[in-house]
């Protein structure tokens, strides 16, 4: 696969190998629909050519990013003049999330969104292949499936956890535990889209967001009190 996990740096890399006789003397990475990276073009140059080169590759938001790759190379690694080679790479919708391995924090997200599907597991399962880059078999049985990923910062913090547990039963139980209400939006729209879902009831947790709402709702208690106040004193004072 082009695309592979680098565990040390957190992200996942465009993976370039050429034969013995080639050198990479640089890359081009173009989103064509743009919004995924910083630039719509992003330029690599390489201080040292040579046959392999590995290039991190962090999208700014999940979503299906189609890539046109340029790669410059030639026969020696002080070569001027240089063979153009390009090529398509998809990245897959939620390539910033990566597999969880036993090694990692396990600790569970706080927050977390349930609810129930018809009899589809296989689309599950192929829903996960697509929209994650795997680096492990996932963990499927005759009881569901449960997958963790995390991503992290360019720093190798972790800056959202993201996990998806399957129970079958009567109908398929699946709950998206994650740490913000943007994230499992993303996941939920993009999965009932694979799967041909229009409908869905759910319940959410998000106990810090709740928080949050009480803070502003108090916030928005007292301005009104505040107000009726001072129109109460202004009435006072017309008569």
């Amino acid at each position: 696969s082009l695309l592979q996990v680098n565990n040390t740096k957190k992200c996942v890399e465009l993976v370039l190998s050429l034969t013995e006789e080639a050198f990479v003397h640089s890359t081009i990475l173009i989103d064509t629909e743009g919004g995924v990276f910083d630039t719509d073009t992003m330029l690599v140059s390489f201080d040292k050519p040579g046959p392999n080169c590995r290039i991190p590759v962090r999208p700014l938001k999940n979503t299906t990013a189609n890539l046109q790759v340029q790669v410059h190379a030639g026969a020696r690694s002080t070569s001027t003049n240089l063979s153009v080679f390009e090529f398509p790479v998809t990245l897959p919708v939620f390539c910033n999330f990566l597999m969880n391995s036993g090694e990692d924090d396990n600790t569970p997200p706080k927050s977390s969104v349930t609810f129930s599907l018809a009899s589809n597991f296989d689309g599950l399962v192929d829903w996960v292949e697509q929209s994650f880059i795997l680096t492990d078999q996932l963990n499927v049985g005759a009881g569901g499936m449960q997958v963790k990923f995390t991503a992290y910062t360019k720093e190798g913090a972790v800056r959202e956890r993201l996990w998806i547990q399957v129970k079958r039963d009567d109908k398929l139980k699946v709950k998206i535990g994650c740490d913000g209400m943007e994230l499992a939006g993303e996941v939920i729209q993009n999965l009932c889209k694979f799967i041909g879902v229009t409908e869905l009831e759910s319940e959410a947790n998000f106990p810090d967001e709740m928080v949050d709402f009480g803070v502003i709702l108090g916030e928005v208690t007292e301005f009104h009190s505040t107000r009726t106040k001072l129109t109460a004193d202004m009435a006072d004072s017309t008569q």
